[in-house]
């Protein structure tokens, strides 16, 4: 009696919850320490530089956080930029035809209202009360 939801409403609920728990997932391991492959020496000039490279950064990596905590935190931004990513592109051409849509009627009221007063105006001038004139009996 505790939840009384039925299983399809509990589905739906966490379906956000599980993409913010995928987000917001913190579980840093210990790296291991760097070590170059072991047929270095077989190489060919290219791939010894992407060794090397790769080397150096995890070696850069091991000396800065050795416990993990810098690959989590990397993993981390990466999870979520992919997510406001995913979202973005999802919501980015409702929110651009919605401002679209309301750009043309902002243009439209605009037109309308410019046509009214240009009216009142010229009814307004031709009908003698732009003359002075007073027609009074």
């Amino acid at each position: 009696m505790i939840n009384e939801r039925s299983p399809a409403i509990q589905k739906q609920a966490t379906i956000p919850s599980s993409i913010l728990q995928l987000a917001l997932h913190w579980n840093p391991q210990p790296v291991k320490p760097p070590q170059l492959d072991p047929e270095f020496d077989q190489l060919s000039m290219v791939p010894r530089i992407v060794e090397v490279i790769r080397y150096r950064f995890h070696s850069c990596e091991y000396g800065i956080s050795p416990d993990g905590l810098l690959q989590e935190w990397r993993r981390f931004w990466f999870r979520l930029a992919v997510i406001v990513g995913i979202a973005g592109v999802c919501l980015l051409p409702i929110v651009l035809v919605a401002v679209a849509i309301v750009t043309a009627i902002v243009e439209l009221l605009s037109a309308i209202l410019t046509a009214i007063a240009l009216i009142w105006i010229i009814m307004w001038l031709f009908s003698g009360f732009g003359s002075g004139k007073h027609n009074t009996r």
